[in-house]
């Protein structure tokens, strides 16, 4: 019984644990669909506009991850003071619950 709850609780640990994301392309999930494979072409100005939809990244291997309420307000604001007008790539830090990230932090690079 100890070996099962031991074994239970080193799984949640290790799910609930950070990660972070380096290099990966930050989208707004109305857009997601149409840029998917060529996220470096979505512009800043259209992920500003459809900033009611909500952000996430695309990983590596094509999967989007949604961002919690303050992941997206974070990502808002780095959009709104970047001069970069494509190639939204970013290094983002947070935990992983399913297919939403719980945003620490949030660079555009």
């Amino acid at each position: 019984m100890n070996a099962v709850i031991l074994a239970l609780s080193a799984a949640l640990s290790a799910a609930a644990a950070e990660e972070t994301w380096m290099g990966v392309a930050v989208v707004d999930s109305l857009c997601y669909e149409d840029v998917k494979d060529a996220p470096d072409e979505h512009t800043t100005s259209c992920a500003l506009q459809c900033v009611k939809g909500g952000y996430g990244l695309i990983t590596p291997e094509g999967e989007f991850l949604r961002f919690d309420a303050a992941g997206n307000e974070q990502t808002q604001a780095v959009l709104e003071a970047t001069e970069k007008e494509k190639r939204l790539r970013a290094t983002v830090v947070g935990t992983r619950a399913g297919e939403t990230v719980t945003v620490r932090s949030i660079r555009l690079e």
